[in-house]
């Protein structure tokens, strides 16, 4: 996997990492992992606000299975699962979605098939494309449209919002969503 904030061009957190904060505000210091956490711009927004995090770095969320560790009441992944096949994508989201307490929170971002990368390149699969050229060329990257996410997401977690998401790096989904209930990994 690429990894997920590049050092450069990336300063300021993920609107999500923001949205998370505001959403915890009013509560307890949370444990939170922040899973595939390249340069670490969400978990130092979220650390400034008071919260324990756990960065799991791009090779640990990468790895078959992910290394999650721990027990948390959110998980932020705004890139861990945009690269890779859809069976190796959905074992990322059993390994965080087994480590998130009951009443956790979810907060994520997926490609969209909205984005203008989705049919280039290689395909590699119903879904999955790989660029041709630049410094993803060759990485796996699964598109879903709005129903595939939701059933992805499903058996697992109680989806709150899905919504696309535009920006000068493409097209994603943002997802809420909270663990109601014992989940197993898959």
């Amino acid at each position: 996997m690429p990894p997920s904030s590049p050092q450069s061009g990336f300063v300021r957190p993920h609107p999500l990492a923001i949205e998370l904060i505001a959403r915890l505000r009013a509560g307890p210091r949370a444990a939170i992992c922040d899973f595939a956490s390249g340069a670490g711009r969400n978990a130092a927004a979220l650390e400034a606000a008071g919260h324990r995090v756990t960065r799991v770095d791009d090779a640990r969320a990468a790895a078959d299975p992910p290394v999650v560790g721990g027990s948390y009441d959110a998980i932020v992944s705004t890139h861990g699962f945009l690269h890779g096949f859809p069976d190796a994508i959905g074992r990322r989201v059993a390994a965080v979605v087994a480590a998130l307490r009951s009443g956790g929170l979810f907060f994520a971002t997926f490609a969209a098939t909205g984005d203008p990368r989705y049919g280039t390149g290689e395909r590699l699969g119903p879904q999955t494309f790989a660029a041709l050229t630049g410094e993803e060329a060759g990485v796996p990257h699964t598109f879903y449209d709005a129903a595939t996410l939701r059933a992805l997401l499903a058996p697992r977690l109680t989806v709150e919002r899905i919504e696309a998401a535009r920006s000068a790096h493409g097209v994603h989904w943002t997802v809420v969503a909270v663990r109601a209930g014992a989940a197993t990994a898959e």
